[in-house]
């Protein structure tokens, strides 16, 4: 990877601030939704959760991505749309289907999780240049 310059201060609230916030936020959301603190030993499958919320962060990602590329870049949104069109993702990894489903577990959604997580860091990458 490369290496980013060291980050130069200034007066903004410190990020980490931001999130503990955050943190105690969402604990007092969960605690009056469930009437209880998020506690381990709780009959919830955590990994199921856990994988459930990754989703959903790929889908606000993705239309964040969307949102910007229709104000900024439109020519961009090709490259991101490939991920989530089955028959062009498919055919430009070569994904069949005996490779997309192992069991019972269907790594084809990981993958194009992966897919924009790749083409989001491409970004990056992109505009540091």
């Amino acid at each position: 990877m490369n290496e980013q310059p060291k980050p130069q201060p200034n007066a903004s609230k410190p990020i980490w601030e931001m999130v503990i916030e955050d943190m105690h936020e969402r604990d007092q959301v969960g605690r009056q939704r469930y009437g209880t603190p998020l506690q381990a030993h709780n009959g919830r499958d955590t990994l199921q959760d856990a994988y459930e919320e990754a989703l959903n962060l790929v889908v606000y990602l993705r239309q964040t991505i969307e949102e910007r590329n229709q104000k900024e870049k439109p020519e961009l949104s090709g490259d991101f749309l490939y991920c989530f069109n089955p028959e062009i993702f498919d055919e430009k990894l070569g994904i069949t289907q005996k490779a997309q489903t192992l069991g019972s577990i269907d790594y084809t959604w990981m993958a194009r999780a992966y897919c924009v997580i790749d083409l989001v860091r491409f970004e990056i990458i992109k505009r540091r240049h």
